[in-house]
């Protein structure tokens, strides 16, 4: 899909890499295998759509912060232009958490 949208001339791609991550885990190891795969994924549409187009996102609330937190550092090399919706939103103060820790680390999000 990020091969068609480069061909098609998109300037950005969004992805859902965590969909598939079953609610309310809470075995570490599970929790961990769907952030890598979904890392592996935002890394493979980086490289397919390159660095002049955005890249966003959408982590459909599966996190809880200390999760939440941890991806967005393991996701700042990928130079996302947004990370959405990573925790619930509720409460709102965890995705304004996430967001001040991310602009400390220099996202564009």
């Amino acid at each position: 899909m990020a091969e068609m949208a480069v061909a098609a001339s998109f300037d950005a791609v969004k992805l859902a890499p965590f969909d598939e991550m079953p609610r309310g885990l809470s075995d570490k190891a599970q929790i961990e295998h769907f952030k890598q795969f979904g890392i592996d994924c935002g890394k493979a549409v980086r490289q397919t759509i390159g660095s002049n187009r955005d890249l966003l996102i959408d982590g459909h609330s599966h996190f809880e912060l200390e999760d939440a937190l941890e991806l967005s550092r393991r996701l700042d090399p990928l130079h996302l232009y947004w990370l959405e919706e990573v925790t619930p939103a509720v409460p709102v103060q965890n995705l304004a958490t996430i967001t001040r820790a991310a602009k400390n680390d220099h996202c564009r999000w």
